[in-house]
């Protein structure tokens, strides 16, 4: 009989929400690309990585037949990766359909082995001076016409160049995408060093 185990204080699990986008790039190619992603600690491995399957485009996955059991977390299935240019990469990634109860947030959410590809990346999400430093340039570079008053954003002319506007930032919400750089045209995936 399989044997079910729950998380304890000496094998605790933790499966926490992360914002930031990830990919998996296998031979130059983005394989699988989410906007968000849970980071799962378990005992004493390291972090695993998964990806909201309904936030994943399957082309490149083909089902295994593969599975596996883990006495913490249930059943595991298996798909395989179809790279462009025709490799099958055998059971590269695994998911937990029918997780147990106190791994729930993992249900259908996808795992890829690290060996198994040529990078898992997260982005990395600006630091606060970087992102309002961009936010601020972006905004100084607009025509006054095209700010909305609404934003809350107090406006100056500036004397020696009347077409821009200084903009000062009484408090940005860097939860909002926009403010986070990707909703500006910004590759989140380029570390904030390079963004200023």
């Amino acid at each position: 009989m399989r044997q079910h185990l729950e998380p304890s204080a000496d094998h605790p699990i933790t499966i926490e929400p992360k914002s930031a986008p990830v990919r998996v790039v296998l031979a130059g190619e983005v394989i699988l690309l989410a906007q968000t992603y849970l980071e799962m600690r378990e005992a004493s491995y390291p972090a695993v990585t998964y990806l909201p399957r309904d936030q994943v485009d399957m082309r490149h996955l083909k089902r295994s037949d593969h599975t596996t059991w883990c006495p913490y977390k249930g059943e595991a299935s298996y798909f395989h990766i179809q790279a462009d240019d025709g490799a099958l990469i055998e059971n590269a990634v695994w998911t937990y359909e029918t997780p147990f109860p106190a791994v729930a947030a993992i249900k259908d959410a996808l795992a890829v082995y690290p060996d198994k590809v040529d990078a898992i990346e997260v982005a990395e999400l600006c630091r606060r001076d970087a992102c309002l430093a961009i936010v601020a340039d972006r905004l100084n570079s607009c025509k006054p016409e095209y700010v909305d008053a609404r934003d809350q954003r107090q406006q100056t002319h500036r004397k020696d160049r009347p077409d821009e506007f200084e903009v000062s930032h009484p408090a940005i919400d860097l939860s909002i995408p926009a403010f986070a750089g990707f909703c500006l045209d910004i590759d989140p995936f380029i570390s904030a060093d390079e963004l200023v």
